[in-house]
């Protein structure tokens, strides 16, 4: 991950090839402050998505226990 301040210090190639490296588009013909922030908006796309991922941990449900038969029907009939 970088931070601004590292991508101003970098060359025109070398913020292609991070460009590239992130999946950006069309990173040849960008100039470099627009690289900057292509970078810095695609490193915060990927940094979400990993948070989401995290947090859709699969979820625990409750299992359901079945009551005994038998003691339903002996309640239903000490009921009447």
């Amino acid at each position: 991950m970088y931070n601004i301040l590292q991508l101003r210090e970098k060359s025109q190639s070398d913020l292609i090839s991070i460009a590239e490296n992130l999946g950006i588009k069309k990173a040849q013909s960008m100039k470099a402050e627009e690289l900057i922030d292509a970078i810095l908006e695609q490193q915060d796309i990927v940094k979400a998505s990993e948070q989401k991922d995290t947090i859709r941990s699969p979820k625990h449900k409750k299992q359901r226990i079945a009551k005994d038969e038998n003691k339903r029907r002996s309640s239903a009939e000490n009921k009447t």
